[in-house]
């Protein structure tokens, strides 16, 4: 998945339960979800740097 896609994905997620789940543990829960996801895109983006950077194929 693209950073994009991942940050898509997050939004959908904490509009899904916004309203919804009014309770601690779901925000909670959505909250590290968005978080989690957030640092799929940061691990993508540095792949992608150190990947150009060394013109290394492999991930």
């Amino acid at each position: 998945m693209s950073p994009a896609s991942h940050r898509h994905l997050a939004t959908e997620l904490l509009a899904s339960v916004s309203g919804k789940l009014p309770g601690t543990p779901a925000v909670i829960a959505a909250a590290h979800a968005h978080a989690v996801l957030a640092l799929a895109d940061e691990v993508a983006a540095l792949r992608q740097a150190l990947q150009g950077k060394d013109g290394d194929p492999r991930g």
